[in-house]
């Protein structure tokens, strides 16, 4: 049996300044969700925010993708992308 993954809800946020990626990572997720960062588990349960945030420190190349809750998240030197990952189904199914 095949399956498929659906996605849905992105969201772009842009950094501004000298945000540190893991605040933008959680604001852009409190965007999605409508609620306070301090609602959700902790993002260190999903990627060390510390090193996350000195991967772009001297260079805005690259990407890193990671999943946090029921998201998929892509952080690149100006960007968090998040896209909500939905339960994988078999094709076909309804």
């Amino acid at each position: 049996m095949s399956h498929e993954r659906e996605n849905r809800d992105i969201c772009r946020y842009s950094i501004e300044g000298n945000e540190p990626l893991s605040l933008a990572v959680i604001n852009c997720v409190s965007k999605m969700d409508d609620d306070k960062p301090e609602a959700r588990p902790p993002l260190h349960e999903a990627i060390d925010p510390e090193a996350l945030d000195n991967l772009f420190r001297n260079r805005r190349n690259g990407e890193v993708t990671f999943t946090y809750l029921d998201y998929e998240i892509t952080v690149d030197g100006d960007a968090v992308t998040i896209t909500r990952r939905l339960e994988e189904r078999p094709v076909g199914a309804d």
